[in-house]
Order: C-alpha cells, then sequence, then structure tokens
C-alpha cells in the first residue's frame, strides 16, 4: 500500500465537482446619497450603523422617533421624515452623554457551611413524616455537615474590571436553635456571575433574566446522567418596541425559552451543542451578521461567570454527598435520587471518590437544592429563613425557589439636551479632520452627505471637517439655528454666517496639485414653516433640500430616479418647495446676484404660494464651471467611492500584464457607472501608467472623465416687433 503524506493527500485526495461554481459577491455599489445622522436613543451601539426602515427601530427603540419624548431633536426629524420616509438608507451614529450608565448586575451566593438537621428518607428520597406531618430526625446520625446558600444581587462597583469581585464576609448564620460546633458560624459571600448591557442607556433596566429548573417531565435525563450537567431553563425579558414596559425575548428559534448549563464548555449531549450559560446568550438570542439566522442586536456585554467559585461550590456539595452515602450516613439511599451515576469504592480514602466528584459535580442544582428527580438534597439546601447579619447595603435577596428574576439595574441615558448633543457631535466631527481616524476607511464608512439640521454655529463650522480628507463626501450646511424656534434671522445675520461658514469651507481645496477650490458644499439661506403643520417651529432651507436630494439619489438600488429632477421646475416641479412654505428671510430681487456670487444657495417665490431653488449651486466659486453644480460635484464623490472599491478590487494583482490589467480596471469602473447618474454624464475612465510608475512596477493611476453641463441660472430677455407683413410663411 502507497502511503500518501498530509500534502499530497491534500492535493490528489478528493472529487471535484466542476457543476458547484464558487460565486465571488460583487462589491456592493455605492450609496448614491448616504446621510450620516447624530441621534440620541433609549438603545443602541454607539457604533456607526448603516439602517434602513426595517431595522432602525430594532437597533434603537421607536421611542428615539417620537416628537415629545427627550431623545427627538432636530437631527431626528431629518432622519425620521426625510431619510426614512423616503426609503433611504443611512448612517446613523447614537451619541452617548459622557455621564450615561450601562445597565448590570451581580449575582452573588452566600454560603454557609456548618452543622444540619439529617432527617430520614423514603426510598424514593423524600422525607419520612410522622404523625403530625414532621420531618423524623434520623436518631443514628441526627446532624451532617453541609450547606445553606442565599442569593443577592446588586449593582456592579464603580469602575468595575470584569472578573475582578472576591470573596467576602456574609449576611447569614444558623437560627439560635442550631446546636453543635458550626452554631456561630458566619457565611462567605461568593460572586457567581455578573453582566452588564452592551451600551449605556436607562432602557437597559428593563432586560432581566430568568433562571428556572427542569424535572425528568422537561427535559431527557441523558444530560445529566451521560452528560454529567444540570440543565436550566433560560427566559429573557427586554424593553418593548417603544422602550416603555418590559417584554418576553424569545430566542432566534422564536423559543420563550432556552436550556442551559453552569458547567464551562458543556456540550449537550443530544444535540451536541454547546450550552453554557454565556454560549447561549450570546449565540442563541443575539445575531448582526449571520444572513441565515433573524437580525438581533447584541444586547449584553461582559457575561462572566465566576466558575472557580461555582466548581468549588458543587464539588464540596457532591463529595458530602458521596462521602455520606459511602460512610453509611444515609442508610438505604442511593446517588440516583440525585441523578449521579453510582460506583463502588473499596473504602472514604479511595481516591476514585475524587475521580468522581470531579465528573460529577455539575449535576448538582445549586439553585434550588432539587435534583433532576426533585428530590431534596442531604447536605445542601437554598433558605431564605436564616439571620441577616450586618449591612448588606444596596444588596436584595433573590430567589430561584420563587421564580424571581435577575434584574439590570443602574442604566442611566446621562444628560439629554441640545448643549449636551452638540458637543457630542462636534467630538465626532473631528474624527474626520483626522487621517489616523477609523472613519477615513471608506471600505467600512459608506456616509457620503451630511446635512445641517439646525446646529449652531461651533457646530456648523465642526461639520465642515467631514469634506477635509475623505474625498467622497459632501458638507450641506445651514444658517439657521433650530434653537430660535420659531425665529428666523435676519438677511444680514444669515448672509454673515454664511461667510463664516464659506470661510471654514476654504481650508479643504478639492486638490493642492491642480489647485482646486472647495467644491464639495453648499451653503443653505434660511428657514421656513412645515408644510405639513406638524412642526410649530421654523425649519431650516436643507430639510427641503435633503428631500429633493434623498428622492432623487436614495433609491435602494443606488441609481439616480429619473422620476425626480432636481435642476428645474419644468418636469415635474423638479426644485419646487414641496415641504417648506413661508420661507425666511425674504431676498430682495437686488440681493440675489450678490448671494449667487457668494456662492450661498437661497430660495426665491416660484408663485404666490411656493418657493423653488433658482439653482443648486455649491461653494465653489468659479461658477462657470459644472463644478458650481450640486449633482455634478454629489456624482463626482461618487466617483471617487468607486475609484477606491476598484483599488481594493485589483491591489495585489500579478496576473495580467499592464496592459491587460488596465483593461480590466476599466471595464469595472464602467460596469460600476452604467445607470447610475440618470443620463446626465458622460464618463469616461482611463488607466495611466506614467515613467514613475512603470519604473516602480507597483503604482497606476485611474482617472475618471465626468463630462457634465453648466448649469443654467442667468436670462437676458428682450422682446423684438416686427410688422406682421415681414414674417415669412
Amino acid at each position: 500500500m502507497k502511503i500518501l503524506n498530509a500534502a499530497s493527500m491534500s492535493l490528489q485526495d478528493g472529487i471535484k465537482d466542476n457543476s458547484i461554481k464558487t460565486v465571488t459577491p460583487e462589491q456592493p455599489s455605492i450609496p448614491q446619497h448616504l446621510p450620516l445622522s447624530f441621534i440620541f436613543s433609549p438603545l443602541g451601539r454607539k457604533e456607526k450603523r448603516i439602517v434602513g426602515s426595517k431595522t432602525i427601530g430594532k437597533f434603537y427603540g421607536f421611542t428615539a422617533f417620537t416628537e415629545d419624548e427627550k431623545y427627538f431633536n432636530h437631527s431626528t426629524r431629518f432622519l425620521r421624515d426625510i431619510f426614512m420616509a423616503n426609503g433611504n438608507y443611512t448612517a446613523v451614529k447614537r451619541v452617548v452623554p459622557t455621564d450615561a450608565k450601562k445597565a448590570n448586575f451581580v449575582l452573588y451566593m452566600d454560603v454557609l457551611y456548618y452543622e444540619k438537621p439529617n432527617f430520614v428518607r423514603n426510598d424514593d428520597g423524600t422525607y419520612a413524616l410522622d404523625a403530625n406531618g414532621d420531618k423524623i430526625t434520623d436518631a443514628n446520625n441526627p446532624t451532617i455537615m453541609g450547606y445553606t446558600v442565599q442569593y443577592f444581587i446588586d449593582k456592579l462597583p464603580l469602575n468595575h474590571v470584569t472578573g475582578s469581585i472576591t470573596p467576602s464576609t456574609g449576611f447569614i448564620t444558623p437560627s439560635d436553635t442550631t446546636t453543635g460546633d458550626n452554631a456561630n458560624a458566619v457565611s462567605t459571600l461568593y460572586p457567581l456571575m455578573e453582566l452588564q448591557a452592551h451600551d449605556e442607556g436607562e432602557a437597559y433596566n428593563l432586560f432581566s433574566l430568568l433562571f428556572k429548573p427542569t424535572t425528568t417531565n422537561d427535559v431527557d435525563s441523558r444530560i445529566t446522567k451521560e452528560g454529567f450537567t444540570y440543565p436550566y431553563n433560560l427566559t429573557i425579558y427586554g424593553p418593548d418596541v417603544e422602550c416603555k414596559t418590559s417584554t418576553l425575548m424569545r430566542n432566534l428559534s422564536q423559543e420563550s425559552e432556552t436550556l442551559f448549563t453552569f458547567k464551562p464548555k458543556a456540550k449537550n449531549i443530544l444535540s451536541g451543542k454547546q450550552f453554557g450559560l454565556k454560549t447561549v446568550i450570546e449565540k442563541e438570542y443575539f445575531n448582526e451578521n449571520n444572513l441565515l439566522k433573524p437580525l438581533s442586536p447584541l444586547m449584553f456585554d461582559n457575561i462572566y461567570i465566576y466558575d472557580q467559585y461555582v466548581g468549588e461550590l458543587l464539588k464540596n456539595i457532591t463529595k458530602g454527598i458521596m462521602d455520606a452515602f459511602n460512610t453509611g450516613i444515609i442508610i438505604n439511599g442511593s446517588l440516583d435520587w440525585y441523578d449521579m451515576a453510582d460506583f463502588e469504592i473499596s473504602g472514604p480514602t479511595d481516591p476514585l471518590i475524587d475521580v468522581e466528584v470531579e465528573k460529577q459535580k455539575y449535576v448538582v442544582n445549586f439553585l434550588t437544592a432539587k435534583s433532576l428527580s426533585n428530590v431534596d438534597y442531604v447536605n445542601f439546601d437554598v433558605s431564605m429563613e436564616f439571620v441577616t447579619l450586618g449591612d448588606p447595603g444596596d444588596k436584595t435577596l433573590t430567589s430561584f425557589v420563587y421564580g424571581e428574576t435577575l434584574d439590570l439595574r443602574d442604566g442611566s441615558d446621562g444628560t439629554i439636551n441640545d448643549v449636551m448633543f452638540n458637543q457630542l457631535v462636534e467630538a465626532e466631527m473631528n474624527a474626520y479632520a483626522d487621517e489616523n481616524s477609523d472613519v477615513m476607511d471608506t471600505a467600512i464608512n459608506k456616509e457620503t452627505i451630511i446635512y445641517d439640521s439646525g446646529f449652531p454655529l461651533d457646530t456648523k463650522l465642526a461639520l465642515t471637517n467631514f469634506i477635509t480628507i475623505r474625498k467622497n463626501t459632501c458638507v450641506i450646511l445651514s444658517t439657521h439655528d433650530d434653537s430660535l424656534q420659531n425665529k428666523v434671522l435676519s438677511l444680514t445675520d444669515s448672509r454673515a454666517i454664511a461667510q463664516t461658514l464659506k470661510s471654514r469651507l476654504k481650508l479643504n481645496p478639492e486638490s493642492m496639485e491642480f489647485g482646486t477650490g472647495v467644491a464639495r458644499a453648499a451653503i443653505v439661506l434660511g428657514g421656513g414653516d412645515d408644510a405639513s403643520e406638524i412642526y410649530e417651529t421654523k425649519l431650516p432651507v436643507t430639510y427641503e433640500l435633503a428631500d429633493k436630494l434623498s428622492k432623487r439619489m436614495g433609491a435602494g438600488n443606488y441609481e439616480w430616479n429619473k422620476d425626480y429632477p432636481i435642476d428645474n421646475a419644468a418636469d415635474n416641479e423638479g426644485n419646487v418647495f414641496k415641504k417648506l412654505i413661508n420661507v425666511e428671510p425674504k431676498i430682495p430681487i437686488g440681493m440675489r446676484p450678490l448671494l449667487h456670487a457668494d456662492g450661498i444657495l437661497y430660495s426665491q417665490p416660484y408663485d404666490r404660494c411656493t418657493n423653488q431653488f433658482p439653482g443648486l449651486q455649491t461653494v465653489y466659486e468659479n461658477d462657470t464651471s459644472v463644478l458650481n453644480s450640486l449633482e455634478t460635484t454629489l456624482a463626482c464623490c461618487t466617483l471617487s467611492s468607486i475609484a477606491d472599491d476598484a483599488h481594493r478590487q485589483y491591489t495585489g494583482d500579478t496576473d495580467l500584464d499592464p496592459d491587460e490589467f488596465a483593461v480590466e480596471v476599466v471595464n469595472y469602473v464602467n460596469k460600476r457607472v452604467k445607470g447610475k447618474f440618470a443620463g446626465k454624464f458622460v464618463i469616461i475612465p482611463e488607466v495611466e501608467f506614467t515613467d514613475t510608475d512603470k519604473q516602480r512596477g507597483y503604482s497606476w493611476r485611474l482617472i475618471t472623465k465626468l463630462y457634465a453641463n453648466n448649469m443654467k441660472t442667468v436670462m437676458v430677455y428682450r422682446t423684438e416687433v416686427y410688422r406682421k407683413s415681414d414674417l415669412i410663411n
């Protein structure tokens, strides 16, 4: 027989099935309009998420999007009423106040070791009772050394490090009627487990866990007999969609209960699945990445089981049980009462006892002290009747016997107000001016546009950082401040703010190499009344512009929608206002050319009832350039994103020669831009190798040429008159 080595086995053995093709997912299309929105919310990650209408409530809680709730503000209004309402995916960033806290709990087991009464048992393990119905004390062995446990729950200590709680003096002692050498014993308080919400917020206080013991009527006894572990049922409760009350949280299989054990790395012998508590919580209830499973955002963090203390308690209880049976303290008894496998030993010092103890200790149900067969342990009980010593502080007794839940506590939203919101947004926007920030990675950070929804001046200036380094982004600023409520600034003040913003934007030129000034920005003047009459306060004119751009460019197919033109009123009144009425400040006709020259986007009357944008211009100062058009500039942002993707797609290639490589990259870009821009532009990608590139051998240049029409904004009119006889038929 020829013996093949491992390498040849991997190359030669097996069957190749050519009918099955490996499909590499196509690089996802670039969103034409992926806004970045900041919100306050009762739930949710601080990490940025790209969400749609189906997932936004699940991630953040619908309370965040209700006007009369504390979380709702001008930024939420844009997210809900524009981006979600128009079916846009949005990059959402939950900002969390610096004084917010995560909900949590720590569960303690207070363990007392002392001399306990020993009662006579029937053959099935139940207690023998006298004529009065009382338990009968064993005359030959009236006492047995054993354990009583009580459970306390508390919040985690301030600045807690996961897994750092150590044992301390407990709070229980034997009652006064107890006799023996240990009558004055004091318990030891051990940490059992701790759990923390994944994120800050008071809504996480609505989460709770219920540990329910099982019996032979609930589960297959082979789990204990062969798997050597006692199974519990876990039920989790959490906030409802409004984050107002607690409700049952089903697992990913839509079951109300899930089997688990405290045994580390335990597998369910019937299914082969790991079902330790931590694994069950993380894998059976939450899923964010597996598309084959239901979406369920991760809500818990730092789930920690103090295995060393749990294991030591179970070891001591199990050793006591086995000693009691093997030394004759328990007569006519059976380890089967406690779901333990029987074994033979030569005497009390037989090392086989220690082996069996280690193997079978997790069969003990230490939460309610009843076996799977519903038999009370001989040397262990859970009681609420012991004397409490000292001051337990915030620790409260809890009982699994009575089915009490473990409630998360101490979660807090922190300071929810506009001042805090503005500070948090400014801090987030500063990352876009840091070339080492994570937001520079465009493979992950897909956001392309940010709107000023009514921030104060300092925050508006911070928004300009969005376009500082990345070249696939655009910022739409407003002169309106939401804190003005029902007021709009005068034209003089509005223009002054616009000029301040433009001065800051000039620090972000498009190209130092080619001397191209800033173009990926627009400044929008003024505010108006909500046409739907939902809001009593003035809304910034960016509200109208965001609605138009999101309808035009925000479709899920990532193509511009031909049915929503925005550059003139001839087709479907594309640039006529639908969201706002009574727009202020009023712009005198003589001031309009000056505002246009300033690069300020303003509104003018379209008829007696509505307004329009006379032209969607950017802040680019050469108004003869196609970069003065906002649509053209947004298309350039998309082309920049596609270029990033092209690099990721072809970096590291060694198969293609330079000519083949150039063709591949050009074809890739052509495929990506096909149908994107509603036929408005001619786009020609080219790959170039300069002499320097050829010398290096590893670099290339992608140039995407965009051909666009100039924006028409000035009309010169005259009327010419003729004799009718001069008309040539």
